[in-house]
């Protein structure tokens, strides 16, 4: 433990501690553009950004892997619980503004809860590591608070089983606008509940039913885009669309459809009765 200590910069163990993860977002191509794929200089860059944002702070951050930087934040132990909270959001904000605006860098920022000991910050890395691939869907956010998440599986296999059923009732209809309400209504949930879904998990969901769609209209088959299209909600729900647009009714068949769903309703709510001749 004092070889952590001494390797994080920490010359005592008497503090509180916040495990910050950032995440650089197409890290190989931030890199090449900045330094020409000069990984150490790039590193430079980072830490002289982090330096000027956090210069009346102790920290420490490691060697990136694969584009993860972690930081590690030492705070006072008479520092509130809550003020350690709200000044790490600050924090946590200021990079990321940072990058975006000055550096033109998107990134993913997990913070953690103030940790008592430092050991427990590998625990804590693991549980952002779980997070890492979810935190995607969040639209207009980048900043991630790792206890706002928790993991809980038997949630998101059910949510996925009754997503995949409302999906495939909406691709029967062939109704464009109804396919893209039931993805959107899924995803809103996603981020209300904040359920650590998957990603890759909950595109598969949606291939699959696509997939039985269009097994009985085209002989083509249709695979989900991968890489840069996983980076966000919008471009996955694009990209399943345009599969979809040619194998669903047009906007007047859809609008004919709607009207006709209208009328049946109309008739249900104020002609449940029998009607005699009487």
């Amino acid at each position: 433990m004092e070889r952590l200590r001494t390797q994080l910069g920490f010359e005592d163990a008497k503090g509180r501690y916040v495990l910050l993860e950032i995440a650089v977002a197409d890290y190989g191509a931030v890199v090449h553009r900045y330094t020409g794929s000069n990984i150490v200089r790039f590193s430079q860059i980072f830490e002289g950004v982090l330096n000027e944002l956090l210069e009346a702070h102790s920290f420490f951050y490691t060697e990136p892997q694969e584009g993860v930087f972690l930081v590690f934040l030492r705070f006072s132990q008479q520092d509130s619980f809550q003020s350690i909270l709200s000044h790490t959001q600050t924090l946590a904000a200021q990079i990321d503004s940072s990058f975006r605006h000055l550096l033109d860098i998107r990134s993913t920022i997990i913070y953690s809860l103030p940790l008592p000991f430092l050991r427990e910050a590998r625990a804590c890395y693991r549980l952002m590591e779980l997070l890492r691939p979810h935190a995607f869907f969040r639209p207009n956010n980048d900043i991630y608070f790792l206890q706002d998440y928790p993991l809980d599986a038997s949630a998101c296999d059910a949510f996925l089983a009754e997503f995949e059923a409302l999906l495939t009732e909406r691709l029967a209809s062939r109704n464009l606008l109804e396919i893209e309400g039931c993805y959107d209504d899924a995803v809103r949930r996603i981020v209300e509940q904040r359920l650590c879904t998957d990603p890759t998990a909950f595109a598969r969901s949606c291939e699959r039913c696509i997939s039985a769609f269009l097994a009985d209209r085209a002989n083509t088959k249709h695979a989900l885009p991968a890489g840069a299209y996983y980076q966000n909600y919008v471009a996955l729900k694009v990209a399943l669309l345009n599969i979809l647009r040619p194998h669903c009714l047009s906007n007047e068949d859809q609008d004919k459809n709607l009207l006709i769903k209208r009328a049946l309703l109309l008739i249900q709510q104020h002609y449940s009765e029998d009607i005699g001749l009487e």
